[in-house]
């Protein structure tokens, strides 16, 4: 496990393209060239799998200390979420450390809000938990929720230590996210991904690269829908996912989530899709509330488009045709700059801009959505981020000696033949829901 804070690495430290505020501002400007109606369907992937990937990237990631101004991105960024799928962004540092995450009499638990559907809570709302960004919205909280309550059911239902326990859902955690999430995202199997990764290599350090947290692993912002159903009671009255669903404050009346509208609980209605993986972003992340972002500093500083572009250009990502080189991808698994501009000099002229991109290297961000749409149809990762998501992943877990792929024929013993889900995680939290009391 590494010691916190430690730095993020680059994949491809000299390929570095050049900064350029002024393609940041164009591409991303809010309700830009990137505008879409926030409707359509990704029928592939559900709604609930947004969130889940926003919960794994911050169990891998946190960079409080730099912004989008180039004065604080003098030093390397350095990354205060260890690089590991451990759950420290749940478990902080234990009940040692971090005893106010856990009940005073049985330091195995954790202390969980009222009703069991929300995160603990100060009187003036601030949730108390590992990670302030496990509270950013309120299907994420309630997701956190889950956790928390999925952990204390395997201390009850197995008597466990809190050592025994936190392992239990660790790997059972890492079990979702290898054989559940990874392949859904990347649109290919685990033997394929174990092969292919096997066979290009990952980082032989657990530590984080800037392409993976900056550009590949960003998709989930185009798959952000504008509105959710989030339970009966406001079906087919979608509910605005800024500022309605925005979190930072006690659930209201109405805003538990019934999980069944973002996974398939093997119910007769059928999930929310998450939207398309494409180059468009919803309109609330365009124009995304104060209470989220904190102070701003210009108007473009809202849109989550400006800002994925302009913290790849500070963060010194590459050009994504020279990965593509460097990468030995075949003609056929390149998006050309060429088709890239095309388009979005089409989609800037209707947003009434005259700016020209053409000749500049496209932003790796922009160029990992593009590739989704253009040569996976919109439903999963293109080549390039693919191959970066899974090398990540996949190296994480080797390095880490208590994780799954550490430990020989490691199988779930929580669900049912050897399978597990998250589906089997809320299902085992919602349990705890129904038996205990606040």
């Amino acid at each position: 496990m590494n010691t916190l804070p430690s730095p993020f690495i680059h994949l491809f430290p000299e390929h570095v393209a050049p900064d350029d505020d002024q393609l940041a501002q164009q591409i991303g400007a809010p309700f830009g060239p990137m505008y879409s109606s926030g409707q359509g369907a990704n029928p592939r992937i559900t709604a609930g799998f947004t969130y889940l990937g926003q919960f794994i990237d911050h169990d891998l990631s946190f960079d409080p200390t730099t912004s989008l101004d180039p004065r604080d991105n003098a030093s390397p960024p350095m990354n205060f979420r260890t690089a590991a799928f451990d759950l420290d962004s749940l478990y902080g540092f234990g009940p040692n450390v971090n005893s106010y995450l856990y009940v005073p009499t049985d330091p195995r638990r954790f202390v969980v809000g009222g009703q069991y559907d929300d995160l603990p809570r100060l009187d003036n709302g601030m949730a108390v938990v590992g990670d302030p960004r496990s509270d950013e919205n309120v299907i994420l909280s309630q997701l956190v929720t889950a956790f928390l309550n999925f952990h204390n059911e395997v201390v009850d239902r197995e008597d466990r230590s809190f050592e025994e326990a936190q392992r239990l859902v660790r790997q059972h955690y890492q079990w979702i996210v290898l054989h559940e999430y990874l392949p859904l995202i990347v649109g290919r199997s685990l033997e394929e991904i174990l092969k292919e990764t096997e066979g290009h290599g990952y980082p032989d350090k657990p530590l984080i690269p800037l392409e993976f947290t900056v550009a590949a692993f960003r998709f989930g912002h185009s798959q952000v829908r504008e509105r959710y159903d989030i339970n009966s009671n406001v079906q087919g009255k979608g509910r605005l996912v800024l500022p309605d669903l925005a979190g930072h404050k006690k659930l209201g009346r109405f805003d538990h989530v019934d999980w069944s509208f973002f996974f398939d609980l093997g119910k007769e209605s059928q999930p929310q899709p998450s939207l398309p993986i494409q180059p468009f972003i919803s309109p609330p992340m365009l124009n995304m509330p104060p209470e989220i972002l904190g102070p701003i500093k210009s108007n473009f500083d809202v849109s989550v488009a400006y800002r994925d572009i302009r913290r790849g250009q500070l963060r010194k990502l590459p050009d994504p045709h020279d990965v593509a080189d460097k990468m030995k991808l075949a003609k056929d698994q390149v998006v050309s700059r060429d088709l890239i501009w095309d388009k979005m000099k089409e989609q800037l002229t209707r947003s009434g801009s005259s700016y020209d991109p053409s000749g500049k290297p496209v932003p790796m961000w922009l160029y990992i959505l593009f590739e989704a749409q253009e040569l996976a149809n919109a439903e999963h990762l293109g080549p390039m981020a693919a191959r970066i998501v899974s090398a990540v992943f996949i190296g994480l877990l080797k390095a880490d000696p208590e994780s799954i792929l550490s430990v020989p024929g490691w199988k779930p013993t929580l669900g049912t033949d050897g399978k597990f889900s998250i589906v089997d995680l809320l299902k085992m939290a919602q349990n705890q829901k129904n038996t205990a009391t606040p």
